[in-house]
């Protein structure tokens, strides 16, 4: 699920009342656009703020481990999605633990080559190598670098520099994930 929604005053005092409530709770859950949202064990929180060209921005994220519904309370993580695509090149897509796509390849002619770019992707993965680009619609993203200057993957376009700032922490803090293989 994803979900993002622009709130009156009002309704962001709502949410943030039943977000404290269900904090409190011993089994937190909050209803979020018809949908029932489980918090679990381990949350954590991270927030900020930026200016920046006369607009301010306060973010604040909580993160948790979620369990699969058919695995008992297995915790998904971040990995590497390998797969083929139509053209019959091998891609890779680098995911965050709440399965969003923070880094992605471009196409490899064999698997074996894309295999070798995730394994670029881990060895190079370091706050200098990557690059700050902006789209021609002035949309920041950030490409990976490997040492010899070849990108070795590029991220979504973001509203602003600090969540592409965001999107590069967490390529570093991803990097190191398995590789499971999609058909």
């Amino acid at each position: 699920m994803e979900f993002e929604k622009s709130l009156t005053k009002a309704e962001l005092i709502t949410l943030l009342e039943q977000l404290t409530a269900a904090l409190k709770s011993a089994t937190p859950s909050l209803e979020l656009d018809g949908k029932t949202i489980e918090l679990a064990d381990g949350l954590t929180s991270e927030i900020e703020y930026e200016e920046e060209d006369g607009q301010a921005e306060l973010e604040i994220e909580l993160s948790w481990s979620q369990a699969t519904a058919e695995s008992g309370r297995q915790k998904r993580s971040g990995g590497y999605e390998l797969f083929q695509g139509k053209d019959d090149q091998w891609y890779f897509n680098l995911k965050s633990a709440n399965q969003q796509i923070i880094l992605s390849s471009e196409g490899y002619q064999s698997k074996a080559s894309a295999l070798k770019g995730i394994e670029s992707v881990k060895a190079n993965a370091q706050t200098e190598q990557f690059e700050h680009r902006a789209s021609v619609a002035n949309q920041p993203y950030f490409v990976l670098k490997a040492k010899n200057g070849e990108v070795i993957g590029r991220s979504q376009m973001y509203r602003r520099k600090a969540g592409c700032d965001k999107g590069i922490r967490s390529v570093i803090a991803n990097a190191q994930a398995d590789t499971t293989e999609h058909a």
